[in-house]
């Protein structure tokens, strides 16, 4: 590294005046601080012993005149005051009388001159003690007591000494500041040659270094500071030079990274866009004021319009106000940072409505700043058309449910119609004396028509879980008696058939004799399973479990489980069993009969009842099946007086006044046997109206009512007699016929009970919301007549 000299010596000049100047300026400073400093206490501690040497000199003179006075030994004083005056420092030595008066002294012309010169002499001649006159004078007044007056010893002095020896002090500091100050620079600029041409050399290494030239080396001169220094610079050169070339080669191999990246980049983009040109979907790129800057061909098909027409262009144009506000509120989701998924409909050219589907989510720059949004926008057109669709068969499958619940009604009201004269004449006929082929024969159309009737529940209870209208009634029951019910069934059924199968039934002890649930559904459960073990069960037992336990909740889980020694169920048909209109084969449908919907309404009621039905097991040594329900516990102080074990038996009921209204004459006839063999009083109406008329003439204790009838169903006219009892306008008849109803009922209440083959779900909701009290299904037995008139009698008849 070649420099030329001259600019080397300013440079080492420069760098000497920016290190050491500071240095010598510092010396030079600290010099004269410590030379003012020591001179000003050197005069100050010689100033102050000269005062205190006069003072001293003032006191022993004042003394030794007052002892002179006494003894008026004026030698002595004199002798006295001549010695003092000889001191350098003194300048007159004299006695002054109480008048301030010379009265005898040394160097009065002296004190008279100073004293001239000082402004404030009188006061100052006067005052006791030590003061000065001017910069070089000191005035020392001492008093004396001669007798009863006060003279005074007044001695001058001169402060000259002081001054020569500071000037003295000042003139050697300065002489000795100089030669430190000489000795420093020569020092300093013996060090800076040692240090500076090493900086410099080392400054202009790092210049070349920082241009980029390493590899190259200062030599080490000392194994000082500077020397390691010198050394370190060397070997971060070498570390430089090889960082250099890995540096290079890095640099080469991330341009070929950059450049494959930026390949890529391109590559994808290209991909990016292609998508987005081919997209069936829609693709939009506005800023925060929802103004469109990026939209693919797409999104221009969907909103039928040129790609100008839009970029540039708010995407408010295109919408409704409707529409509009979707839009504003979706915008503040996104400017909260909030993806979001919605439905708009865009206007098109010609006013039509395009309903869309967009997903959006707000977009932001390298600083996390939202700077728009983008969205990705679908044509959901054929999607509104499906569901315009959907919601059209929808509707037609509600209508052709209605059309189905429509005619099961009116057909389970046209078979139990005539089968309510079947069964009702079949009773009454078994009620007489009969010879036995008579009976028989009787017996068989009874079991057969109880079969049909079976066969028609289990389709309407299967017609209403399909439409999901079964209904689960809660209420407190007797448990242990509806399983004893069931039994009791079970057990005609069996004595019935002839089999010699034996019944059994066990009851756990922790099983409760009261609970809340649906009592009837428990025993539709049970007589299904157990009848079912009687139809297939030629010898041998059927048994019944009955067990419990208490879940979590506190609520009960009743166990059952039905077991029988019949054919059992083959193992392709066990995994189909609950199904609908299953049965285990098509011999078992010709051999046995039925629909093969017990099962799967038994299913569908152990689901509503929380819990399950399955089959547990089956051989050719018979079945085992097991159902589950959840029931609510209860005490048997809730069950109705009526179901408490060791409650009183119904009473005879009294003989009623009956209006039977019914349009159907084989019911009217069965109807009236039943009625007047129990000796209630009958009167007939054969629709609606007619029964208004009686009403209007007379009173009943009870009106039978049937539901559809020509002219007047049942439920007008049961309106119409509760219209009249409230007082209300009575409307649907001619005025006299309103008027005489409206005199005779006001205020009363005529029980009406419901009789008719309508057993769909509903109609009995129907029958209580028009104002019926009670509900009787046909066909109808004596005794739930009987039971509707005991609660009649006992003012329980609304239940």
């Amino acid at each position: 590294m070649t420099k030329s000299s001259n600019p080397d010596r300013k440079r080492q000049g420069k760098l000497f005046l920016r290190i050491f100047l500071p240095i010598v300026l510092i010396l030079i400073v600290s010099i004269s601080a410590l030379s003012w400093h020591s001179i000003h206490s050197l005069t100050s501690s010689k100033r102050q012993d000269l005062l205190n040497r006069n003072q001293t000199i003032a006191k022993q003179v004042a003394f030794a005149v007052q002892s002179a006075f006494y003894t008026l030994n004026w030698d002595f004083i004199e002798t006295l005051l001549d010695s003092e005056i000889q001191s350098e420092e003194v300048l007159w030595l004299t006695i002054l009388n109480p008048d301030h008066e010379v009265y005898i002294g040394r160097g009065q012309d002296e004190r008279v001159n100073c004293l001239k010169k000082s402004s404030d002499h009188k006061r100052q001649c006067e005052k006791p003690g030590l003061s000065l006159l001017d910069q070089t004078t000191f005035l020392i007044t001492e008093p004396i007591a001669i007798g009863n007056e006060t003279w005074m010893i007044s001695l001058g002095g001169s402060l000259e000494s002081i001054s020569r020896q500071k000037k003295d002090i000042i003139v050697y500091n300065l002489r000795v500041g100089l030669i430190i100050v000489l000795l420093s620079c020569l020092t300093c600029l013996f060090v800076s040659r040692r240090i500076t041409r090493p900086i410099v050399a080392l400054a202009d290494y790092a210049e070349d270094i920082a241009h980029g030239k390493f590899g190259v080396s200062i030599p080490v001169s000392s194994a000082d500071e500077i020397g390691k220094l010198t050394d370190s610079f060397n070997r971060m050169s070498s570390s430089l030079l090889e960082f250099s070339s890995q540096n290079k080669t890095y640099s080469r191999n991330l341009e070929k990274m950059v450049e494959a990246r930026t390949r890529d980049l391109q590559l994808t983009t290209n991909q990016l866009t292609s998508i987005l040109e081919t997209s069936t979907q829609g693709f939009w790129q506005g800023d925060n004021e929802a103004i469109t800057e990026k939209i693919n061909p797409r999104l221009a098909e969907i909103f039928g319009r040129e790609e100008k027409d839009i970029v540039g262009h708010s995407i408010m144009e295109f919408l409704d106000d409707e529409n509009q506000a979707i839009l504003t509120e979706e915008r503040t989701q996104r400017d909260l940072g909030k993806q979001g998924s919605y439905e708009i409909s865009v206007s098109k050219n010609d006013g039509s409505l395009v309903p869309c589907l967009v997903n959006a989510i707000p977009l932001y720059d390298a600083q996390s700043k939202k700077i728009g949004s983008i969205a990705m926008v679908s044509d959901i057109s054929w999607l509104k058309e499906a569901e315009t669709g959907l919601r059209k068969a929808r509707d037609e499958a509600e209508t052709a449910s209605q059309a189905k619940s429509s005619f099961l009604a009116n057909m389970s009201h046209e078979i139990r119609t005539p089968m309510n004269s079947i069964i009702g004449r079949t009773r009454l006929a078994l009620d007489n004396k009969l010879d036995r082929e008579t009976r028989s024969h009787l017996e068989m159309i009874s079991s057969s028509a109880d079969n049909l009737l079976a066969l028609i529940s289990d389709i309407l209870d299967f017609s209403k879980i399909e439409a999901g209208e079964l209904r689960i009634d809660n209420k407190p029951f007797d448990l242990h008696e509806t399983v004893e019910t069931c039994l009791k069934t079970i057990h005609v059924l069996l004595e019935d058939t002839d089999k010699g199968v034996e019944l059994r039934c066990t009851i756990a002890p922790d099983v409760p004799q009261a609970a809340i649930g649906d009592a009837l559904r428990l025993r539709q459960i049970l007589l299904n399973l157990l009848s079912n073990s009687v139809k297939f069960t030629e010898q041998g037992y059927i048994e019944l479990f009955v067990d419990s336990s208490t879940l979590p909740d506190g609520s009960l889980l009743l166990q059952c489980l039905v077991q029988d020694t019949g054919i059992g169920i083959g193992i392709d048909e066990q995994e189909n069993i609950f199904g609908k209109f299953i049965q285990e084969s098509g011999s078992i449908t010709t051999i046995f009969g039925g629909t093969g919907l017990g099962l799967a309404i038994c299913r569908e009621l152990c689901h509503l009842m929380g819990g399950d039905i399955e089959l547990a097991g089956s051989s050719s040594l018979g079945s085992t099946f097991m159902f589950t329900l959840c029931l609510q516990p209860c005490d048997v102080r809730e069950l109705p007086a009526s179901s408490r074990k060791g409650s009183s038996e119904k009473g005879p009921v009294p003989p009623q006044s009956v209006l039977l209204v019914d349009d159907n004459e084989p019911n009217m006839i069965l109807a009236r046997m039943v009625l007047e063999k129990n000796d209630h009083r009958i009167s007939e109406a054969h629709d609606g109206l007619q029964a208004l008329n009686l009403l209007a003439k007379q009173n009943y204790d009870v009106v039978l009512m049937d539901v559809q009838m020509p002219v007047m169903d049942g439920l007008t006219c049961t309106r119409i007699i509760r219209d009249a009892e409230c007082g209300n306008q009575v409307e649907g008849v001619v005025e006299d016929l309103a008027m005489q109803l409206a005199s005779r009922l006001s205020g009363g209440h005529v029980p009406i009970v419901a009789m008719t083959a309508n057993a769909m779900s509903g109609d009995k909701e129907k029958c209580l919301a028009a104002g019926m009290d009670a509900y009787l299904s046909k066909p109808f037995v004596p005794e739930a007549v009987e039971s509707v008139f005991h609660k009649l009698a006992t003012g329980h008849l609304r239940s």
